[in-house]
């Protein structure tokens, strides 16, 4: 009986694979790659956090001081999946030719997709979200009073938007892989590898204070991996009553 628990997680685990793979040939194959591999991450996603979160693919974001025009590029400036919090005003400034730009004070989670993790695919991957670090919110100041105002406090609530890097297989060493996730450990919070069940959460997030893992960067797991992030992200939400996000529509009016 006290094994029942843990078998139990295999069960969801792998079920929780199963329906990842299922997605996954209807959107990607080796033709169309990129693109449709972001639907496919995008899609597995919203299944699991559709009720609090909205997600887009490819969208470019605008934070409240425009700061990402001299951060960023044009062509830079485009995020592979973007979930917002569904009560955020507003949720979206614009479409242009099928480009959303959102509010970056309405996010929740900012995903880069690939699909092989390669030593230079998380390099890049991560030198993307070291620039967003430039950006308000961030890890050093989450804005969270003017932003979520009244909203509901929870142990491991993460007051600025998670940055997730969401790889299906792996072709680096782990010796590499940790050192380069040690060193720039202030730009990034979550590394999955859906196919190796193999994930990554970066020390400084208040679940893994809470637990007090000897590692001094980041807590990697191997055993129902996919379960797991999907529970760290979800204890990471803020549940605000709103999200203000209107500060950007002031800033572009002049107003």
């Amino acid at each position: 009986m006290k094994r029942y628990p843990r078998e139990l997680g295999k069960q969801i685990e792998h079920s929780i694979l199963k329906e990842f793979e299922r997605i996954r040939p209807l959107y990607y194959s080796s033709v169309t790659k990129g693109y449709a591999y972001e639907i496919v991450v995008k899609r597995f996603l919203r299944e699991y956090f559709d009720s609090v979160l909205s997600f887009d693919d490819r969208v470019a974001l605008l934070d409240a001081d425009l700061k990402v025009l001299s951060v960023f590029t044009e062509k830079e400036n485009e995020f592979d999946v973007v979930a917002c919090y569904k009560n955020a005003v507003p949720c979206n400034v614009l479409t242009i030719e099928k480009m959303k730009f959102i509010p970056y004070d309405g996010c929740a989670l900012v995903v880069e997709v690939a699909q092989t993790l390669t030593k230079k695919q998380v390099e890049d991957d991560i030198a993307k979200f070291s620039k967003l670090s430039k950006l308000v919110p961030n890890r050093n100041n989450p804005d969270a009073k003017r932003r979520f105002g009244t909203h509901l406090e929870r142990p491991f609530s993460v007051l600025y938007p998670l940055r997730v890097l969401f790889y299906y297989d792996a072709k680096i060493s782990d010796e590499v892989l940790s050192k380069i996730l040690s060193n720039n450990v202030e730009f990034w919070d979550i590394l999955v590898v859906i196919k190796s069940g193999f994930l990554v959460i970066n020390a400084n997030l208040p679940i893994v204070i809470k637990k007090k893992e000897p590692h001094p960067n980041f807590l990697l797991i191997k055993e129902n991996a996919i379960m797991c992030m999907l529970h760290v992200i979800g204890e990471s939400l803020v549940h605000p009553i709103a999200v203000n996000a209107r500060k950007v529509i002031a800033k572009l009016i002049g107003f």
